[in-house]
């Protein structure tokens, strides 16, 4: 399997380690290129733009740095292009719904929508 990571932070460096470790090829980018160049040790190839590494893959993982962001890169028409009829995994923090119908569209229903929420942790009991 071809997998391309958009945004090298924790959890997208872990998965591209993770991903390579298990024999996939994986292709990385993020817009801060230096953060992603530790990742090659591992394996992967870091791509110069967003294009380069969506190309020919197939999933695409997003996991930026918030919503903004992701919506800031999916409002590009090269990259939904080349989104279209491809399966693009969603894992920036954020509400599940706030990108949906965009990349619904783009993709064409191929969307999962793994977005971390913010975890609560419970109160411990007073003693």
């Amino acid at each position: 399997m071809t997998v391309t990571v958009i945004g090298t932070g924790v959890m997208g460096s872990a998965l591209a380690r993770a991903l390579a470790g298990a024999g996939h090829q994986v292709t990385a980018w993020n817009r801060t290129r230096s953060r992603a160049l530790p990742l090659a040790s591992a394996g992967v190839t870091i791509a110069d733009g967003l294009l380069d590494a969506v190309r020919g893959s197939d999933p695409v993982i997003m996991c930026v740095s918030n919503q903004a962001a992701a919506a800031e890169l999916l409002a590009d028409p090269a990259l939904t292009d080349l989104l279209r009829g491809r399966t693009l995994v969603q894992m920036t923090t954020g509400t599940p719904a706030a990108l949906k119908g965009r990349a619904q569209s783009i993709t064409r229903g191929n969307w999962f929508d793994c977005t971390p929420t913010k975890p609560t942790m419970p109160k411990p009991p007073l003693s």
